[in-house]
């Protein structure tokens, strides 16, 4: 094996080469998955964090529904399809009553038996709307909106189209 006739300063020179190479191969390789791996275990705790609080609000506002009297005892003769159509006939009369005009409404399968999601579909303007959501609050059935989808605008009273998620808890 040949020996290698190296003065300091080479010698310095390689031993810093390697010690790069070294560094490289730990940076990549080492912790670049690993903070990958903490980004997406922090963006998952942001998401359930914020899923936990929607959770929780929404408690709270079944908590104070049922002290006010909104939500009725469920009457153990009624089924679900009599509740669905309870549900079908507030939400439309909300609906008419408002203003909007409704060009869909049906039923999203759920398997929990306390609430009816619903998938609606309407047009009308912002203040129909409002007019909805207020009617909405002064049911005698506690109605939520889950999420609410609005396209349209760029005049001062625009035509909107209106997508939204309704639990109807009965």
């Amino acid at each position: 094996m040949p020996q290698f006739n190296l003065s300091e300063r080479e010698r310095n020179l390689v031993l810093i080469a390697i010690g790069v190479v070294i560094a490289y191969f730990f940076y990549q390789f080492l912790l670049v998955p690993k903070w990958d791996e903490i980004s997406r275990t922090g963006s998952k705790v942001n998401s359930s964090s914020i899923e936990l609080k929607i959770a929780e609000a929404r408690i709270k506002v079944l908590a104070q529904s049922k002290s006010k009297g909104k939500i009725l005892a469920p009457q153990k003769e009624a089924n679900r399809e009599e509740k669905a159509l309870e549900a079908f006939k507030q939400i439309s009369y909300s609906t008419a009553a408002s203003g909007l005009n409704l060009n869909m409404i049906k039923p999203i399968p759920e398997t929990s038996t306390d609430k009816l999601r619903f998938s609606l579909s309407c047009t009308g303007k912002y203040r129909s709307l409002y007019s909805f959501l207020k009617i909405l609050s002064k049911l005698k059935v506690l109605i939520l909106v889950d999420s609410l989808d609005l396209n349209g605008g760029g005049t001062p009273a625009p035509d909107l189209g209106i997508q939204m998620t309704l639990s109807a808890y009965l």
